[in-house]
């Protein structure tokens, strides 16, 4: 396929570097048997050497990269539905079920409700206490406590009747889709579409695919930043840097310290641009660019001062420090003495059993140590092979152009930052994604000789295929595997009488704090909705949610037995307790 780059020629310093790190890599990869054994078939990738072979398959990549821009768009469209298509065949042959399980899930679909009517925020509900849940205020006002970014998108659907599902399988495949666009235009259409199914066959990816999180919009919005940026780059026209502005602004209020990781590497190439260019395209550049942002990044201003009293103390860190301190970015030391005394037995028993032994291993390990370990943990979530490791160092002798080493530039300050972070996840690295995959195609690309260019696409393709078949189920069960959420589900459906208050019990001893269902997620506030979600306070503090409610009907539901008991209506609870 025809190309711009340095290629690796047969002998150079550059190849003898290259070979001599795969072939380390490689060895590092046969020392684990089961990960050798297990993907032994990707040496089908020596059909290759066959003539008629390696010619369909460099063929079909010239035809796909010397694609005019107008098929370039239909061809991104077509991977944007075949991604729609895939993902929703995928979760339902693995029955997955549509419907928020995690904490975090839960608290962006109430946040969307929110959203959805017209607010930021509630007023703090008379009843408080038995609202009280993870990640979201109940003082003084009533509402979740992350950044409004996603809930716009998600209160946006709501606003059109979508399940909140099918929002995020829409976002998932268009950040697949746009994958494709700007590894494209990076490298060349083939390896662009290489890049969009390495992405899509991650098992993180499909887990992901109907959960509603900000992972999948934070990589979105950061590829449109990317897109809107390399058109500016090339047209310096000021609607590049209106979308430029507006897609900046929005990542800002989902996932600022992602957003930052791609943001600084592109404002500095932009301000590298901005210097050889004439006064009227920057002021005209600069100007919309704030202009398109500042809406957003009002919305958050707001927030932060209704919410936590301060124009710039993110209800994030107003949360977090009041609930779990020592989970604050940068916080390697802390007295026991100064954790709060938490009400919540469940919030009690999430700090002791998940956040506290992640804190303790953090400030245990020296910085540099911690820097190196997350380094190497982003390659599991990011990669569909550990052969895909080959690549990595032979694609860095592809980064010859700006937008290309802004691209890697994000990766290292996304390594740099997340050290200083105590907790940390898989989905976290999964959002560097496009960036890896960039610098596998690359590596990839590099190679000169046509046999070695049609093995190594054909070697991609077969692991593609592999990652599709081996599914690792343990994932999604261990991410979305909640029976006694989807119980209470059920049971929840089958009551009658309405309006209702079910009234959960928690048992620290036997319940999951990973499994909360108090969250009133079909409503924007708890009063309106049939059946409210509240907590079990013990009998001298129910009273007061009974007087509260006195014409709707009790019930008491049981997590640990999965039973729901009807108690009466609330005037004759009142009345009798």
């Amino acid at each position: 396929m025809p190309s711009s780059d340095p290629v690796i020629p047969a002998r150079s310093p550059r190849s003898a570097f290259a070979l001599a790190a795969a072939g380390a890599l490689f060895g590092v990869a046969f020392l684990d048997r089961a990960a050798f054994v297990r993907d032994a078939w990707v040496w089908l990738a020596l059909l290759a050497l066959l003539r008629p072979i390696r010619r369909t398959i460099l063929t079909a990549g010239q035809f796909i990269s010397a694609i005019s821009p107008p098929g370039r768009r239909r061809l991104t469209l077509a991977v944007f539905f075949i991604s729609v298509l895939f993902l929703f065949l995928e979760a339902c042959l693995h029955k997955r079920e549509f419907f928020p399980k995690i904490h975090d899930e839960q608290m962006f679909l109430l946040q969307a409700r929110v959203v959805a009517a017209g607010h930021l925020w509630m007023p703090p509900h008379p009843m408080a206490d038995f609202f009280e849940t993870f990640h979201v205020f109940v003082r003084p006002v009533y509402a979740p406590m992350y950044f409004p970014g996603t809930a716009l998108i998600y209160g946006f659907g709501m606003l059109l009747h979508l399940p909140p599902w099918s929002v995020s399988l829409c976002l998932m495949a268009a950040a697949v889709a746009m994958v494709f666009r700007v590894t494209a235009e990076l490298a060349d259409g083939a390896y662009g579409l290489l890049a969009a199914l390495l992405i899509l066959a991650l098992p993180m990816t499909r887990v992901l695919s109907i959960a509603i999180f900000s992972y999948a919009p934070m990589m979105l919005l950061g590829l449109l930043a990317v897109w809107a940026w390399l058109h500016w780059r090339r047209t310096q026209r000021p609607r590049w840097a209106a979308a430029l502005g507006l897609f900046v602004g929005w990542a800002l209020i989902t996932r600022p310290v992602d957003a930052l990781c791609i943001i600084v590497p592109l404002s500095v190439a932009m301000a590298l641009d901005l210097r050889r260019a004439q006064r009227s395209v920057r002021v005209a550049s600069i100007t919309l660019l704030i202009a398109f942002a500042l809406p957003f990044l009002s919305l958050q201003l707001l927030m932060d001062r209704h919410i936590t009293g301060h124009w710039f103390h993110t209800p994030v860190a107003a949360f977090n420090g009041a609930h779990w301190p020592a989970n604050a970015m940068g916080v390697r030391t802390i007295a026991p003495t100064t954790q709060p005394a938490l009400a919540l037995p469940q919030f009690r028993k999430y700090r002791e059993t998940f956040l506290d032994p992640q804190i303790a291993e953090y400030r245990a390990r020296p910085i540099i140590r911690t820097l190196w370990r997350r380094t190497v943990m982003l390659l599991h979530p990011t990669l569909v092979s550990p052969y895909l490791m080959l690549l990595l160092p032979v694609g860095l002798l592809a980064l010859t152009t700006q937008p290309r080493e802004a691209m890697l530039a994000s990766v290292l300050l996304f390594l740099v930052a997340y050290a200083f972070f105590p907790s940390m996840i898989g989905a976290y690295f999964w959002m560097m994604t496009p960036a890896i995959s960039l610098l596998v195609v690359l590596g990839a690309r590099q190679f000169k000789a046509p046999v070695m260019q049609a093995m190594l696409m054909l070697a991609l393709l077969v692991l593609i295929v592999q990652s599709f078949v081996h599914y690792p189920l343990g994932m999604e069960r261990a991410m979305f595997d909640k029976p006694s959420l989807t119980d209470a589900r059920h049971q929840l459906a089958t009551i009658t009488r309405l309006p209702a208050v079910v009234l959960f019990t928690f048992d620290p001893a036997h319940d999951s704090a990973e499994e909360e269902p108090v969250y009133n997620t079909a409503t924007a506030w708890p009063d309106d909705a049939s059946i409210i979600r509240a907590h079990d306070l013990g009998p001298l503090q129910n009273l007061r949610i009974f007087s509260y409610y006195p014409d709707r009907a009790f019930y008491r539901y049981d997590r640990n037995g999965q039973t729901c008991t009807y108690l009466g209506m609330g005037r004759d609870l009142a009345s009798r307790e």
